[in-house]
C-alpha cells in the first residue's frame, strides 16, 4: 500500500529498546488513507521494507498498527500516511495517535517449549487464546506454514498440541473473538508432526482466508499420533480467539483401510453421503492417472470377476464428481507416492454424471478400491448415487486397411480396435456427406464392414483419446474411391474435433444394406486405440411433414436486430447472437421451449432455459448430418454453412398477428457464402399454436462467383432440416446437396 499514488505525509518517533509502538490514524469520513513504518531514514527509499503497517480500511475507516523494538537499542521509527486515491479527491484531514509502552510477556505457548495440551472431552477439545503479546517463531527460509507468506515472516503464533490414540478425522477451528470490534485479526492455521519441523513435508494441513472470519482446517485419516496445532496471523494481524478441535473415528469407507465388504454383484448405491468423510486426496496429490478433486471422497472396494469389465457411473445433481480406480488389494497403494490408478473420470465440470469403466483381463477374480471423489470444500451435505456393473469387455477386433478386405463386425456391438500399424489409404476432405479436413486426412485409417436391416438406421459412435474423423460408406466397396480415397462416396460423416464422434446412417428400403465403416484421424499424429459401437433400430416415424410452398418475403416492418454492428455483441464471423425469449409458447420435436438465439451460419437454436451454453468455434461453422449427438442440438437450420457478415448484414427478426396465432419471423440479411460478391438473405419462421416451422429464401445472388463457390449459393454445402435437443431425432430436407434450396420454393416442416 505504500506505493499508493496518493500524497502522504512523513513522522519520526524514536521506539526505545523494549518497547512496542502502537499508532492509530483516523482519517476524515471521505478520505482512505494507509499507515506504514519504516526502519531509519535511509530505509526511506521509493521502494522500501516496511516492518509494520495497516491498510484494511475504506474511506473514513481508522486503521491501526503496532511496532516492537526487541533490539538493544532505541529505533527511530518512520510513520507514513499514505492516501489510497491520487489528486484532491484523496486529501484530508486526519488524527495520528501514538503510544509508546513496554513489550508485554509473551504468552506460555510462545513456541514449542510452552506448547499447551489440549483434552479431548466426547471427541472435542476446546481452548481460548491471544497472539497479541506472542512473537514470530518462524524464518523467513521456512516452507511451513505454506498458506501465507506473511505468516512465515511477521506473524505472531502460538501452539497447541493434541493426541489421538486411533485414526482420525480431525477439524479445527480458529475463530477470531473480541475486543477489538470489529477485530481485524486474520488467522493463519496449520498443524506439524513435529511442532517446530519448518518444513512442508512434515505439515499435516494449512488455511488462511486472509479474513477476520472462521477458519476451518480439516485432516481425513489422521494417523494416531501426537500433533501440533499453530494459531498465526496473516498481514501482522493478531488477537485474541477461541480455538475447538474434534477428532472422531473416520466413517466406514472414509479410506481404503476401513472400505468394509467387497462389492461383488451389480447394485444402485443410491443416497451416499459425503457427510463426516475426511478430503483424503486433493488435486496436489501426487499421482499417476487419477483424478482427485478438493473436497471430501467415499472409497468402495469392488470385486472384479475374471475376464470381466467393471462399469461404474456415478451421478450428482449439486455437485462435480470425480472417480478413479486404484488396481490393487493393498491399502498402501493408496497411500503411496505417487498413487497409481488404472483409470479415472471427470468429464463434467459442474454437476452432472460420470462413466468410468475397468477391465479385468486376467484368470483371477481382483479387487481394485474405487474413489468417488467431490469438488466442492463447504460441509453442504449433499449425496450421489453410484452404480455398479459387471459385463463382458468388448472383444478386439483389428481393422481392415481397405473397403475391399474390411473388418466384420454387428451391427449391435461394441469393439476395442486400433489404427496403429495401420496405412493412410482414405483422404476424405469435407465434401459431399463425407467428413474430416479440406486439406485430407493424412493418418492411418481403419475400415469395418456390417450391415443394416431394412427400413431400419444404424449408429455408430467412437471413443478415444485423439481426433477421430468417422464416415459410413455404402456398398459396393467401389463407392470407398480409389487411391486415397479420390471418388468417395459417404452416407453420413462426423469430425467435431474430439474422440467421441457418433453418425447415423438409415437404409429406407426394404431390404439390408451392406456399408463400411471408416475410421480415421484428423492430424497426422491422430491414431491410436479406439471403442467402436454400433446399434440398428427401426425408423421412427419423423418428428415433421415436409411440404413445399410459395416463398413469402414482403419487407420486415420495424424489425428488432438481434445481431448486428450496433448489438451486443457485435455481429462478426462465428458469432452468436444474445438469447431471447420467445414471444408465444412453443412445442418443439413435443417439448416446451422458451428461448432462442441466432448464429451467423444460417441457424437458430431452440432452449428451454434463459441462460443455455451457447456453442462456438467449429461446432457452428462445420455443418454436419442431422441428427448428430455432437453440439449444437436443437437447431432450426435454414442454411446451415459457413457463411460470413458483411458490413450491413443483419440477423432480425419481428412478431406479427395477434394470439393465438402469432408468428415469429427470422431474417439473416444480406450474407455471403466465402464470395464477397454474393449476397444471400433467408427466413426461419415458427407459428403459434400450430408449432410450424418454414424456410423462405429471398435472395440467392452468386454474383460474380463461379463453380463450387456459387454452388453454396444454393446449399451444395449447407445442411437444411430441423433436429431436437438430444441429437437423437431430426427432419432433414438437405445435407450438402446441390441446388437443394431455391427462391422459388419454400418449405414448411408441419408437427
Amino acid at each position: 500500500g505504500y506505493s499508493s499514488p496518493g500524497a502522504d505525509r512523513v513522522y519520526v518517533i524514536d521506539v526505545p529498546a523494549g518497547n512496542r509502538l502502537n499508532a492509530t490514524l483516523t482519517p476524515a469520513a471521505t478520505v482512505d488513507l494507509g499507515l506504514y513504518f519504516i526502519n531509519g531514514a535511509s530505509n526511506c527509499a521509493m521502494t522500501p521494507t516496511c516492518v509494520g503497517g495497516r491498510d484494511e480500511g475504506i474511506e473514513g475507516d481508522p486503521e491501526t498498527a503496532e511496532f516492537r523494538n526487541t533490539t538493544g537499542a532505541t529505533i527511530s521509527l518512520l510513520i507514513v500516511v499514505d492516501s489510497f486515491v491520487s489528486g484532491t479527491a484523496g486529501e484530508g484531514t486526519f488524527t495520528l495517535d501514538t503510544a509508546i509502552s513496554m513489550i508485554p510477556p509473551g504468552p506460555a505457548n510462545d513456541d514449542c517449549a510452552g506448547v499447551i495440551p489440549l483434552t479431548f472431552t466426547a471427541g472435542t477439545a476446546t481452548a481460548t487464546g491471544d497472539t497479541s503479546a506472542a512473537t514470530n517463531s518462524n524464518m523467513s527460509t521456512d516452507t511451513s506454514p505454506s498458506c501465507s507468506s506473511s505468516a512465515v515472516s511477521t506473524g505472531r503464533d502460538v501452539v497447541y498440541s493434541y493426541t489421538t490414540t486411533v485414526a482420525s478425522n480431525v477439524n479445527i477451528n480458529v475463530t477470531p473473538t473480541s475486543p477489538p470490534m470489529p477485530t481485524t485479526y486474520q488467522p493463519v492455521v496449520y498443524v506439524r508432526s513435529a511442532c517446530a519441523d519448518p518444513l512442508l513435508s512434515g505439515q499435516a494441513g494449512c488455511v488462511a482466508n486472509f479474513t477476520s472470519t472462521p477458519h476451518d482446517l480439516s485432516i481425513g485419516n489422521q494417523p494416531a499420533g501426537t500433533y501440533f496445532i499453530w494459531v498465526d496471523g496473516s498481514t501482522m494481524s493478531a488477537g485474541p480467539f477461541s480455538l475447538t478441535v474434534t477428532a472422531a473415528a473416520p466413517p466406514m469407507g472414509d479410506n481404503c483401510g476401513n472400505v468394509g465388504a467387497p462389492i461383488t454383484t451389480s447394485t444402485m448405491l443410491t443416497g451416499q453421503s459425503f457427510a463426516t468423510f475426511g478430503n483424503d486426496w486433493t488435486t496436489a496429490t501426487n499421482d499417476m492417472g487419477c483424478t482427485f478433486n478438493n473436497g471430501p471422497d467415499r472409497v468402495y472396494a469392488v470385486t472384479v470377476p475374471a475376464n470381466m469389465r467393471l462399469t461404474l457411473l456415478g451421478n450428482s445433481t449439486t455437485n462435480n464428481l470425480a472417480i478413479s480406480v486404484i488396481d490393487s488389494t493393498m491399502a498402501a497403494a493408496c497411500t503411496a507416492n505417487p498413487v497409481v490408478c488404472a483409470a479415472s473420470a471427470d468429464s463434467n465440470s459442474s454437476t452432472g454424471s460420470e462413466t468410468l469403466t475397468f477391465d479385468n483381463n486376467t484368470m483371477m477374480a481382483k479387487t481394485v478400491f474405487v474413489v468417488v471423489d467431490r469438488s466442492s470444500t463447504s460441509m453442504a451435505p449433499d449425496t450421489f448415487d453410484l452404480g455398479v456393473s459387471f459385463s463382458m469387455p468388448p472383444m478386439t477386433v483389428p481393422g481392415g486397411e481397405t473397403c475391399a478386405a474390411p473388418a466384420m463386425v454387428g451391427n449391435n456391438t461394441t469393439i476395442l480396435s486400433t489404427t496403429t500399424g495401420l496405412m493412410n489409404d482414405f483422404s476424405f476432405g469435407d465434401t459431399g456427406n463425407c467428413q474430416g479436413v479440406s486439406t485430407g486426412t493424412l493418418a492411418p485409417d481403419s475400415v469395418f464392414e456390417t450391415t443394416i436391416p431394412a427400413n431400419s438406421r444404424l449408429t455408430v459412435s467412437t471413443i478415444a483419446s485423439w481426433d477421430v474423423v468417422l464416415n459410413v460408406v455404402g456398398a459396393p466397396a467401389t463407392n470407398c474411391g480409389t487411391g486415397m480415397g479420390t471418388g468417395i462416396v459417404c452416407l453420413a460423416g462426423a469430425d467435431s474435433s474430439t474422440g467421441n464422434e457418433t453418425v447415423v446412417a438409415t437404409n429406407a428400403t426394404a431390404s439390408p444394406v451392406t456399408v463400411y465403416i471408416l475410421v480415421d484421424g484428423y492430424f497426422l499424429t491422430s491414431v491410436g486405440d479406439f471403442q467402436l459401437t454400433t446399434s440398428t433400430a427401426a425408423i421412427p416415424p419423423p418428428a415433421y411433414t415436409e411440404t413445399t410452398i410459395t416463398p413469402d418475403c414482403a419487407a420486415l416492418v420495424t424489425p428488432t436486430v438481434i445481431q448486428g454492428a450496433a448489438t451486443t455483441p457485435v455481429i462478426s464471423d462465428d458469432s452468436n447472437s444474445a438469447v431471447v425469449a420467445l414471444p408465444f409458447a412453443f412445442s418443439w420435436f413435443g417439448g416446451a421451449v422458451t428461448h432462442f438465439s441466432t448464429n451467423t451460419n444460417g441457424f437458430s437454436l431452440l432452449w428451454n432455459t434463459a441462460t443455455p451454453t451457447l456453442p462456438t468455434g467449429s461446432t457452428t461453422y462445420v455443418n454436419v448430418a442431422m441428427p448428430a449427438a455432437a453440439t449444437p442440438n436443437s437447431l432450426v437450420a435454414a442454411f446451415w454453412d459457413d457463411l460470413n457478415s458483411r458490413t450491413g448484414s443483419e440477423v432480425r427478426y419481428v412478431v406479427t398477428g395477434t394470439a393465438p396465432n402469432r408468428t415469429l419471423t427470422i431474417e439473416w440479411f444480406d450474407l455471403t457464402a466465402r464470395d464477397s460478391t454474393q449476397h444471400i438473405t433467408f427466413r426461419e419462421k415458427l407459428f403459434e399454436t400450430t408449432n410450424v416451422v418454414e424456410f423462405h429464401y429471398c435472395t440467392l445472388d452468386v454474383g460474380t462467383s463461379m463453380g463450387a463457390p456459387a454452388a453454396r449459393v444454393f446449399g451444395a454445402e449447407a445442411t437444411v432440416g430441423l433436429e431436437n435437443a438430444t441429437g437423437t431425432g431430426a427432419s432433414q430436407h438437405s445435407f450438402k446437396t446441390a441446388m437443394s434450396i431455391s427462391t422459388m420454393n419454400a418449405l414448411r416442416f408441419t408437427p
